[in-house]
């Protein structure tokens, strides 16, 4: 071989070498840029779905948050019914005790010519005019108070067995007739005096007795007196009378 020969010959190699490689260089380079974009498209759906996840934890929280504001809210006004429920009982227990204690302390009016139908514990209160027949059942106790003055009523206590009248009324009586009291007591239980003043400043007895096994007390503070012109402070008109 000639040396131009050998010449040609090397460039050819040269050449050849140098167009061989270049392709490769291009593809290196194109695959780069394709993992480049692969890399960019993978970040981008990343960044997509990580924002859409925290929208999604957002919207959910908001849910959650929205629903804790009405669940609450219902809540509490089941525990303020429960709360406020016991607070309508003791009010109405305690409306019912108040109107007990009221009704035990309440008195029964005698102001005319109708008395009263007692029952066991009462009181009653005397005024104006009281006249007529008291009937005490038996085994009960009953309290008169009141004050009356110039009264010509005649009052009956029928007081029957067992029976106790606790007098503590201030009575003072302007009778006409020498054959009435003021005050009679039938039946077979007990009428005591308490801290009481009866008068008859008319004509006739103060107090009669007329009821057989009647028991009648007269406390150190009571006055039974006659002041009228005839008549008896207590007369006792029946047998088997204790005083």
């Amino acid at each position: 071989m000639n040396k131009t020969a050998c010449k040609v010959f090397s460039l050819t190699l040269v050449l050849l070498i140098v167009l061989s490689l270049v392709p490769m260089s291009s593809m290196a380079f194109a695959n780069e840029e394709v993992s480049t974009s692969i890399e960019g498209d993978t970040l981008r759906q990343s960044e997509e779905s990580s924002h859409e996840s925290d929208e999604g934890s957002s919207g959910d929280l908001e849910e959650g948050i929205e629903g804790e504001d009405t669940t609450p809210a219902f809540d509490d006004a089941e525990d303020e019914e429960a709360i406020e429920a016991p607070e309508d009982d003791e009010e109405s227990d305690e409306v019912e005790l108040l109107a007990n204690a009221v009704s035990l302390l309440a008195t029964l009016a005698w102001t005319g010519n109708t008395p009263p139908v007692v029952a066991p514990g009462d009181v009653i209160t005397l005024s104006g005019t009281p006249s007529g027949t008291l009937t005490v059942p038996a085994g009960a106790t009953v309290t008169i108070n009141g004050t009356v003055a110039g009264t010509k009523g005649i009052i009956t206590l029928n007081i029957q067995s067992g029976a106790k009248v606790l007098w503590n009324a201030s009575l003072q009586g302007a009778l006409t007739r020498a054959a009435d009291s003021l005050v009679n007591v039938s039946g077979g239980g007990t009428l005591e005096f308490g801290h009481c003043t009866v008068v008859n400043t008319g004509t006739g007895g103060t107090v009669n007795i007329n009821g057989a096994n009647t028991t009648m007390v007269v406390g150190s503070g009571a006055t039974i007196a006659s002041d009228g012109a005839s008549g008896n402070a207590v007369l006792v008109s029946a047998n088997y009378t204790t005083l």
